[in-house]
């Protein structure tokens, strides 16, 4: 079957091709309502969907975005590229996913070196390392999903708000009975991992409490780091643990039970992420949400603006998280 173009739309519909061409691409026109509508219905009826390549050739565009995450093991970042790869084709751009964390890999990305997107949605550890490792990075829109170190003043960025998390899931602990509380951080080199762990001392802070050093335990966001560390949460006999992530926190849970440690009954523990399967853990993980779909259609939709719209300004925007409560943490009896 021959392919439908816009050539066929434009007889079916009774209208010029630049008619068909300038509705469908959304652009500035003068065309009436009714023929809008019936250019609309002929493209939907016929099937017809733009020709990708020849319309890069006419706007030297590729209509794709680059999706560069960290850790795509990580599920936290393949349910990122779920939501972001369906807003992107709602406005008609395709995505690539690309694994690259800059203290660890240290090649330029080719496909970025070649022009092959557009833009790209961002998550890394230090962006002026970043920029430094794949200088071809400067040369398309680029919005960040996390802020992060030596990152550039008019950057974009929209993301939750990490510290805020912290934040709250520790001062629920606090208004529940709990004052001897440890934190599982995160790598420090991480600006998230940094501003988790200033979200749990500011909480203690404004209880009027102060986190004693020993119970600041360096941690990584694993579930074998989370399990390593059940040896020192028992040694130091506090009643809760906020967590680095969600996977530190099944990790960590896993190791307690190990020790004759119940959870919540004897420790109380808060994860960070959300991730679907704390839903289904025994018990079910309290934990901080992201509001992930909320970022992933706010990005997407900023990036396409920069890339499409040069008078676009950089966003700066950072979501309040929500608190989650479930099976793994509970007041504390005195």
């Amino acid at each position: 079957m021959a392919r439908i173009t816009l050539k066929d739309v434009a007889k079916a519909a009774g209208v010029s091709e630049t008619t068909v061409s300038l509705v469908l691409n959304k652009k500035d026109h003068r065309i009436s309502d009714e023929t809008v509508l019936r250019v609309e219905k002929t493209a939907k009826e016929l099937n017809y969907t733009p020709n990708r390549i020849a319309r890069g050739l006419a706007t030297k565009t590729t209509g794709v975005i680059a999706l560069i995450f960290p850790d795509i093991v990580n599920p936290y970042f393949p349910s990122l590229a779920k939501r972001i790869t369906q807003e992107a084709l709602a406005r008609d751009y395709g995505t690539m996913l690309i694994n690259y964390d800059c203290k660890y890999d240290k090649e330029p990305i080719s496909i970025l070196q070649s022009g092959a997107v557009d833009g790209a949605l961002l998550v890394t550890r230090d962006y002026g390392l970043f920029e430094s490792q794949v200088p071809a990075i400067k040369n398309i829109p680029v919005v960040l999903l996390e802020p992060s170190n030596r990152m550039r003043p008019n950057s974009s960025v929209i993301s939750s708000d990490f510290y805020a998390g912290a934040f709250e899931a520790t001062s629920w602990l606090l208004s529940n009975g709990h004052t001897l509380i440890a934190c599982l951080t995160g790598p420090q080199d991480i600006l998230v991992a940094k501003l988790r762990l200033e979200g749990t001392l500011g909480a203690m802070k404004h209880f009027g409490l102060k986190m004693p050093d020993k119970h600041i335990i360096p941690s990584e966001f694993s579930m074998e780091a989370g399990y390593s560390a059940a040896d020192v949460v028992k040694k130091l006999k506090v009643t809760a643990v906020v967590c680095n992530s969600d996977f530190a926190a099944f990790g960590l849970i896993k190791g307690l039970n190990e020790k004759g440690i119940r959870v919540p009954e004897d420790v109380s523990v808060f994860g960070y992420d959300d991730l679907t399967m704390g839903t289904f853990t025994r018990p079910s993980l309290s934990t901080v949400g992201l509001h992930t779909d909320s970022v992933s259609t706010l990005a997407t939709n900023h990036l396409i603006d920069l890339i499409t719209d040069p008078e676009t300004k950089p966003l700066q925007k950072f979501l309040q998280p929500k608190v989650i409560l479930r099976g793994s943490t509970s007041k504390r009896l005195t």
